[in-house]
């Protein structure tokens, strides 16, 4: 049980993580691209995960016998995922992406449920939907002035939370036989090599390859670029690696929709962000199906994860 309350904490400082990304987010698209910044960050991912390594802490961490296992946990996220949500964001508004966005709990409900057998009962189905309409309501009542629906973009933003669900399920299915830092150095040097690859490629085209880092001269970005690197790209990928080998699936994707909850505090608190009525009420529906979805579990359910191999 102390290793389940582990795990809930991690899953909870993942969504906390993920929650202020959003925000240094913001302030380093105002200095670089969005394409750009993927470079940036997993340069910095890849640097903290081969740190152990270098410095003798850790093993090799991947033999070439794990790759077939662990490649396409790297494929679904950060790779299909980051891709589609830039490009799907550039098409659609912010508010229409997180209505999208805020499916994955479901999404990944039935995938667990299909591919993991994962079991839930009615009141805890009951708490994700309470949990998924919470983000609806945000994210729609924040886009009542946004513009028009574009099918591609949706498309986009749905392929990326289809991959989002999809390497949760596959890293609950793995976490039995790699340790978490076996899976964040498989997923952030595939990034840093897919990403570093288009970055390069652009700025080559461009004739701007010797100006690739010259946004991180201002400190505003480098400090967006650290944050993320380090602590949203590595650091959430080993705290999610630990709580999926805990606790069932769509339950750390549930509590995942406390990111929300911080984003919006960020916002009101260092942006100076005006919190409305329906932030509130958004934020009490997803706290309340968080925390519902964790209170019901049954005796059955209860003895399958003291069963899971960490």
């Amino acid at each position: 049980m102390r290793d389940r309350a582990k795990a809930y904490a991690a899953a909870i400082l993942h969504s906390v993580i993920i929650g202020l990304s959003f925000m240094f987010v913001k302030m380093t698209l105002g200095f670089t691209t969005p394409l750009d910044l993927l470079f940036y960050r997993f340069v910095l991912a890849f640097v903290c995960a081969c740190a152990p390594i270098l410095a003798g802490r850790a093993g090799p961490g991947i033999a070439m016998r794990d790759v077939p296992a662990l490649l396409p946990l790297a494929v679904f996220y950060p790779i299909l995922f980051f891709l589609a949500q830039t490009y799907g964001l550039s098409m659609i508004t912010s508010a229409g992406a997180g209505i999208i966005q805020s499916l994955v709990p479901i999404i990944t409900l039935v995938m667990a449920n299909l591919i993991l057998g994962e079991t839930s009962n009615l009141r805890q189905k009951a708490c994700v939907s309470l949990c998924v309409l919470g983000v609806l309501l945000i994210s729609f009542m924040s886009g009542t002035g946004g513009t028009s629906f574009n099918p591609a973009g949706a498309g986009l933003i749905l392929a990326s939370a289809v991959s989002q669900s999809f390497y949760n399920v596959l890293v609950r299915r793995v976490s039995g036989r790699y340790a978490p830092y076996s899976i964040a150095l498989m997923t952030n040097s595939l990034g840093f090599a897919v990403f570093s690859a288009i970055a390069v490629y652009r700025h080559i085209g461009s004739g701007t390859i010797v100006n690739i880092f010259d946004p991180l001269k201002d400190i505003r970005p480098l400090i967006g670029v650290i944050y993320l690197g380090a602590l949203s790209s590595f650091g959430t990928s080993m705290l999610i690696g630990y709580a999926l080998s805990k606790i069932e699936t769509f339950k750390v994707s549930v509590i995942n929709n406390f990111a929300t909850v911080i984003t919006l505090c960020a916002g009101a608190f260092f942006l100076d962000e005006i919190i409305q009525w329906y932030h509130i009420v958004g934020a009490v529906m997803i706290i309340s199906g968080v925390l519902g979805c964790n209170y019901f579990v049954s005796v059955k359910q209860t003895r399958e994860d003291l069963d899971v191999v960490p």
